[in-house]
């Protein structure tokens, strides 16, 4: 089954913990600005903005005369620049405590949602677990393996962190570890959320079994007479997040003493403009960006990217999906 959204957002199981969350209608387009749906509380609906995330409870007094129209709280991190309709829907569910997180490209198997739960469930003390990640398929590419712990199940494995997509996320957990952190925007936003879970005491678990299809950028391999070299071909925007949300993670949570995060972060970013000079397009845009997210990063300017105040010259173009 191919998903056909960024994210499945049943955060409605907060706001209605006390009800039978919601009925989804099937009739409806799904493309369309805004989407209504019914719960089984008949006095109740919610109308969704599929292209920014944002929920509104609608309803009607008991004589069915007056209505009321009272905004939800919205998932941290929703907003999200050229967003278009159809990119947010809600889905159905009994369970008031968990909700999935998903990339719009991911493809999703048939029991993600049943072996997610199951996983869960095998794990002991369930209470502190933040996270259950999914292992995917990487059909284009050769993803990065996660960092493995200790701790391993019949059905799970306790890692570092875990990619959003696919991740059954604990809302008793997110309401203590506090919500995502906006300001990194898109890249490593998953990784410093798990790494604040386990500083918290909560451990982030993976399935041992791939649950989805998902591919990291656009990859391209490069074959040389000894190896194959994988690269990305994210864009400059990408690259810059990378590079400076990856510099932060070192700051604030890295291992390493006397400042020595600052070399250990310039040699990261130096193998990655080594990547994009060798194999990739755009290469000059692509180096700039990079920089600049060192830059940034070593200095703590966070938020949106600025714009630099000369753009490099292409040297090509290469879509970043």
């Amino acid at each position: 089954m191919r998903s056909p959204v960024a994210t499945v957002l049943v955060f409605t199981s907060v706001a209605f913990a006390d009800e039978p969350v919601l009925t989804l209608a099937q009739t409806q387009n799904p493309n369309a600005l805004y989407r209504l749906f019914s719960t089984k509380n008949v006095f109740n609906l919610l109308l969704l903005s599929t292209k920014d995330g944002s929920l509104r409870k609608i309803q009607w007094d008991g004589k069915g005369s007056n209505t009321f129209n009272v905004p939800l709280p919205r998932c941290s991190g929703a907003d999200v620049p050229n967003s278009h309709p159809g990119r947010y829907t809600l889905q159905p569910t009994e369970n008031v405590w968990t909700f999935i997180l998903l990339d719009q490209d991911t493809e999703v198997d048939h029991d993600m949602v049943e072996r997610l739960v199951a996983t869960h469930a095998s794990c002991p003390d369930g209470d502190r677990i933040a996270i259950v990640g999914s292992r995917f398929r990487d059909t284009k590419g050769q993803s990065a393996e996660p960092i493995r712990l200790d701790s391993r199940g019949d059905l799970w494995e306790e890692v570092e962190s875990a990619i959003t997509s696919g991740s059954l996320l604990s809302l008793r957990a997110y309401s203590a570890i506090a919500p995502f952190r906006d300001e990194f925007f898109i890249d490593y936003v998953d990784t410093e959320y798990c790494l604040r879970a386990r500083t918290a005491g909560y451990r982030v678990i993976q399935t041992l079994r791939p649950l989805m299809s998902h591919t990291v950028g656009a990859p391209t391999s490069h074959k040389l007479p000894w190896t194959t070299k994988w690269t990305t071909n994210h864009s400059p925007d990408r690259r810059y997040y990378i590079a400076r949300n990856n510099t932060v993670l070192l700051r604030e949570y890295g291992t390493s003493g006397r400042g020595s995060w600052r070399l250990k972060s310039f040699v990261r970013c130096y193998r990655l403009v080594k990547r994009i000079a060798l194999y990739e397009q755009d290469k000059a845009g692509k180096i700039y960006a990079v920089w600049q997210g060192w830059w940034d990063g070593l200095h703590g300017h966070m938020g949106p990217r600025r714009a630099p105040r000369k753009q490099p010259s292409s040297m090509g173009h290469h879509a970043d999906p």
